[in-house]
């Protein structure tokens, strides 16, 4: 087997000594390095188990991925997540989002909270997708981002998303986002927000099975492909798995419908880092005709 390359042996290094300040710092940094914002902090425990697919998911995943999808939203449904990369509690993720539908179009909010006292990253994402056409939806969002480090101070930041998702058929579908389109600067030295693109097709060739396949490419980074499956077996049950390249990530994940409400479980698997668990819960409030909104 090759040897791993020199950033993942840093990676491994410092998570031998996760409970130093300094070294959960420079972790954290070389994972907003390698992976690009919102690699791990934007993603539900239903799409994590799918390979961080998901661009066409009409439900609050939405807040998440692309605010396009909100024009598919049915009822106001409510999410939490959180992950915790590679089992590292410094590194947790936490998100809380909601989805609330008008007529032809959507509303979300989300709350992203990712780190620790001595680094963290705080954010806030209020989005707006609309259908254009019968087949066709667009979306914008608004981010709001703080960088908190130790001893250096905080930074403010706003940048944006844009999303489309076209319907070219009953069972494929087209989405498309765009993660700051505009370079901007963290806040910290030269450092920039990275500009990540998304393209996607979402195939349902029948009601219990869906297949994801994506590219996602940050322009400083090199890209990377995403698949992933989505099979219902039975009522209440869903079973998930996915692959993602550069680097190498396994993924799996299950689902369980209870009512209006869904649990969502995944692990990602990293052959040098480890484990990435996650879990989430959605809750979906009564549905009211769009008709009378």
């Amino acid at each position: 087997m090759p040897a791993p390359p020199s950033h993942f042996l840093l990676l491994r290094f410092f998570k031998s000594f996760s409970r130093s300040r300094l070294a959960v710092i420079v972790l954290h940094l070389l994972l907003l390095i390698q992976n690009g914002y919102g690699q791990w902090l934007s993603y539900s425990a239903r799409s994590s188990g799918m390979g961080n697919t998901g661009l066409d998911l009409s439900d609050v995943t939405g807040v998440l991925l692309n605010p396009a999808a909100l024009a598919g939203q049915e009822a106001t449904t409510l999410l939490a997540s959180a992950h915790q990369p590679y089992m590292l509690a410094e590194l947790g993720t936490y998100n809380v989002a909601a989805a609330i539908p008008i007529r032809h179009a959507g509303w979300g909010l989300a709350l992203t909270y990712s780190g620790y006292e001595a680094f963290n990253q705080k954010k806030a994402a209020l989005s707006y997708g609309r259908s254009i056409t019968e087949f066709i939806s667009l979306g914008i969002q608004l981010d709001y981002i703080q960088t908190a480090v130790s001893e250096y101070g905080t930074s403010h930041t706003f940048t944006g998303d844009v999303g489309t998702l076209v319907a070219i058929s009953s069972q494929l579908r087209l989405a498309a986002h765009v993660f700051n389109p505009y370079p901007i600067n963290w806040g910290f030295g030269e450092q920039k927000v990275p500009t990540v693109f998304r393209m996607g097709l979402a195939y349902r060739p029948a009601e219990p099975l869906l297949i994801n396949a994506e590219v996602e490419k940050d322009i400083d980074q090199p890209g990377r492909i995403k698949t992933g499956v989505e099979y219902q077996p039975a009522d209440p049950l869903f079973l998930r798995a996915g692959l993602l390249t550069n680097p190498a990530v396994f993924c799996a994940g299950a689902g369980l419908r209870l009512g209006r409400m869904q649990l969502d479980f995944s692990a990602q698997y990293h052959q040098v880092l480890g484990i990435t668990p996650a879990a989430s819960v959605w809750l979906v409030l009564p549905a009211k005709s769009k008709a009378a909104q």
